[in-house]
């Protein structure tokens, strides 16, 4: 039997008020940075297009929605970031908030409560190579100027964690995949408020120091030297994980059974 992921949080890593701040002043200008959020709303608005029947009791779940009114036409209901979905929803729909969760594996046991049997869930959250360009510019900009340096973008979820724990919680029929968007700056400037401008600032409880002028300026110039393209413009990689999973029900399709397969196939490396 597989053993369960453990994801040890002995303190919070997330500070809630500080997520709450960062989206409030995010909706004052949202439309001139939800390019992100707008390609994946389209995503889970076809993905539930292919559920071939009514989906009358749902509820979307997060902040910065890009289309209210389109939930209202469907007769959904919307909450905030990370509230109690209540019971015997037949959709849940959470989005763009599980990477800011503390305890992903009780919060997706929570959302598969949530739902009645045959219910689906659906969900989108940042994945684990997001925004690793700045990651490593930051971290290297820092030790140069600073001599030591701290995390300043959040551990995201890495896909094959998240199918483990999409697993454990007892989701049936899982399905995980990924959708990998590139984006190119012209400077660190512009690619800073695009995070801003979507509610991702700094959610970290840990408190440190803000960044000197010096130490983004050498992340600029450390960024531009390992992650431009031939036009030197700064390429920044956002990796978006989809979750869908089914709530336990005897009309589901079962698993074959061992050595059932008419054929086999190899995954791409």
């Amino acid at each position: 039997m597989e053993n369960p992921v453990v994801m040890n949080t002995p303190t919070s890593l997330f500070d809630l008020s500080r997520i709450a701040r960062n989206r409030k002043r995010a909706t004052q200008k949202f439309a001139a940075h939800d390019f992100l959020h707008q390609r994946v709303w389209q995503d889970l608005m076809q993905r539930r297009a292919e559920i071939n029947r009514p989906l009358s009791n749902g509820l979307v779940r997060g902040d910065l929605l890009p289309a209210p009114e389109q939930i209202k036409t469907l007769g959904w209901q919307q909450q905030p970031f990370a509230t109690q979905p209540g019971t015997e929803r037949d959709l849940l729909l959470s989005f763009f908030e599980l990477h800011l969760i503390d305890d992903l594996p009780a919060e997706l046991r929570r959302c598969k409560t949530a739902l009645k049997p045959d219910g689906v869930f659906l969900a989108c959250l940042f994945g684990g190579s997001t925004l690793f360009e700045l990651r490593q510019s930051l971290l290297a900009a820092e030790s140069q100027i600073n001599g030591s340096a701290a995390a300043r973008i959040i551990p995201f979820v890495a896909i094959k964690t998240l199918g483990t724990l999409v697993q454990q919680a007892g989701f049936a029929l899982p399905v995980i995949d990924v959708d990998v968007v590139t984006v190119q700056y012209a400077s660190l400037r512009a690619l800073r408020d695009d995070i801003r401008g979507m509610g991702e600032a700094n959610p970290l409880a840990a408190s440190m120091h803000p960044l000197s002028k010096s130490v983004w300026d050498c992340a600029e110039t450390w960024y531009r030297e390992h992650f431009s393209g031939p036009d030197n413009r700064l390429i920044a990689h956002f990796e978006i994980l989809h979750i869908c999973g089914w709530a336990p029900h005897d009309s589901q399709q079962k698993p074959l059974k061992p050595g059932s397969r008419a054929g086999f196939f190899s995954p791409p490396e």
